[in-house]
């Protein structure tokens, strides 16, 4: 067999190939360089693996790039939550002021008991008289 016809087989085969001329060696390589041949065969595989790993390496960044990008996002996200709630906290504050306030201007002047009218109209079923208007 000659290179072109050598070279050639490259078209018929699926695997991974690679040439290696073996100069001044026939059609029996494997009988006579047993040693450089299994040294091709040897280097074939550990490029296969090679390759093997590579790959495995290559989803493993990718994989790594995702999970940090989805963990920036949701710290952010956590970030907006808490000055979220800090603003709820904030505003339930004004809000029972402003029912205190407001049962406050319910009640007579110099009354301390608001009496029971008082509280339902406040929204207040716990029986915590509003503060006094002093």
């Amino acid at each position: 067999m000659g290179r072109i016809a050598a070279e050639g087989t490259a078209e018929f085969i699926e695997a991974d190939y690679r040439f290696a001329p073996l100069p001044g060696v026939g059609h029996y390589a494997a009988d006579q360089q047993p040693a450089r041949v299994s040294e091709l065969l040897s280097i074939t595989e550990q490029h296969e693996t090679l390759a093997q790993h590579q790959s495995a390496l290559d989803r493993l960044r990718y994989d790594r790039r995702v999970a940090l990008a989805s963990r920036e996002e949701l710290e952010d996200r956590t970030a907006e939550i808490a000055v979220t709630l800090e603003r709820f906290g904030l505003l339930a504050e004004v809000y029972e002021s402003d029912v205190g306030r407001h049962c406050c201007m319910d009640q007579p002047a110099g009354r301390s008991d608001p009496g029971p009218r008082s509280l339902m109209k406040c929204g207040r079923s716990s029986g915590v008289p509003a503060p006094a208007c002093g």
